[in-house]
């Protein structure tokens, strides 16, 4: 299975949750704050690689519109929308100013990962599996993977293929999964080990930059939060998130950063700017955008913290294949993850009516709104990666994973 710290935070979170979002493609459109979150780690992005921070705001202006595109607007709100394009803008132009203040050394801009775990091997059900028709029973293998084609026999339907690689994209039936008609087409997991579904466990993420700073090699992160005290801190020791990225820094690229400097963009929430500014003059009053503040910490991590990720992922993504095979997807007993960041989930009534057919249904049509927009001409600023100088050849990857 192919996990990342989305899916697997999900998970953590709610099975029910992440069931709708991984196996039902239920995906909702993006909060505000991601599309703002989105445009600033473009922006940053192309200004740590450029050092061309003008282009950087033309790069995150791309990113916040293509986003906006996932929402649905209504008349009126444009206003609003460029309220937030101009948060956005500051808080660029405030990690520029922390960052020529803090000068760091960039190694990579951005890293791309996909690496196994080690020793996981196993036949992986969510890339070859049996569906039992649920009116016939009739039991059809399914796939969904490509290989070689000399590697092993293949299966009779062959949907298209080239002279080297054959394709099957079958789609996992989310029903199925529920009613109990998904098994395993092997007797057991260390089967026909020449089976394609033969397969690790594999990780794959984004990361943010990676920098030398003290002499030291770290992952830089940057996050936003409506309040930077000492518990936001306080939560990055044990995040999750962090630690899978620099997992997959150590997989990849054959070394082990020192830990994660978490570059922290304090913006405060639209409620607290008004209650701040209900205790000035008129006069004095200031927009959302002249609150925003800059702060960095270092949080670490040693080998051992990675080999404890690594034990629990794993543990994770055992779980998680059980579950397809049980159909067991549990709504989470936890109280309050219901209404986490105080938003009510938006699979709310469909757990409410136990999976109405047509809350279904509405519910599919209603994450399927997109809001009419104009797709924002091309820029004439060459993409990111073709400016990103060789990194260092101790930062080369290894065969363990793609960067």
């Amino acid at each position: 299975m192919t996990l990342n710290a989305s899916k697997a935070g999900t998970a953590l979170l709610c099975w029910k949750k992440a069931f709708n979002q991984t196996h039902r493609g239920l995906r909702g459109e993006p909060s505000q704050g991601m599309v703002d979150g989105s445009a600033f780690h473009a922006g940053v992005a192309h200004g740590l690689a450029t050092n061309d921070w003008m282009a950087a705001q033309t790069h995150a202006r791309l990113t916040f519109d293509l986003e906006m595109a996932k929402k649905l607007v209504m008349p009126g709100e444009e206003g609003v929308v460029e309220d937030n394009w101009k948060v956005v803008q500051q808080m660029i132009q405030c990690y520029d100013e922390a960052y020529k203040k803090h000068p760091i050394q960039i190694l990579c801009p951005e890293v791309k990962f996909k690496v196994s775990i080690p020793g996981t091997e196993h036949h992986d059900i969510t890339t070859h599996w049996v569906e039992k028709d649920k009116e016939t029973g009739q039991e059809v293998e399914k796939w969904n993977h490509f290989w070689y084609l000399n590697s092993y026999p293949l299966p009779n339907e062959i949907p298209w293929c080239t002279d080297l690689w054959e394709v099957k994209l079958d789609k996992m039936d989310p029903e199925a999964i529920l009613e109990g008609r998904i098994q395993s087409p092997h007797s057991s997991l260390q089967g026909d080990k020449l089976c394609p579904c033969y397969l690790p466990h594999q990780l794959r993420g984004i990361t943010d930059a990676i920098v030398k700073w003290g002499n030291f090699v770290w992952l830089l992160e940057h996050k936003t939060s409506a309040w930077i005290n000492e518990i936001f801190w306080s939560e990055f020791q044990l995040d999750l998130q962090i630690t899978m990225y620099l997992y997959g820094i150590w997989k990849s690229m054959g070394m082990l950063p020192k830990g994660a400097i978490i570059n922290a963009i304090h913006k405060p929430s639209e409620k607290q700017v008004q209650q701040w500014n209900k205790k000035k003059p008129a006069v004095f009053r200031t927009p959302l955008s002249d609150y925003i503040s800059f702060d960095r910490e270092p949080i670490t991590r040693e080998e051992k913290d990675l080999q404890r990720f690594e034990r629990e992922i794993t543990w994770l993504a055992d779980e998680w294949e059980g579950r397809i095979l049980s159909g067991r997807f549990p709504m989470s007993p936890v109280k309050g993850i219901c209404t986490n960041f105080n938003r009510l989930c938006q699979y709310h009534l469909l757990c409410l009516t136990q999976d109405n057919p047509t809350e279904l249904i509405q519910l599919q049509e209603r994450l399927g709104k997109k809001r009419p927009v104009e797709v924002p001409a091309a820029q004439t600023t060459p993409p990111i990666s073709a400016q990103i100088p060789d990194p260092p050849t101790t930062l080369a990857p290894t065969a363990q994973g793609d960067v």
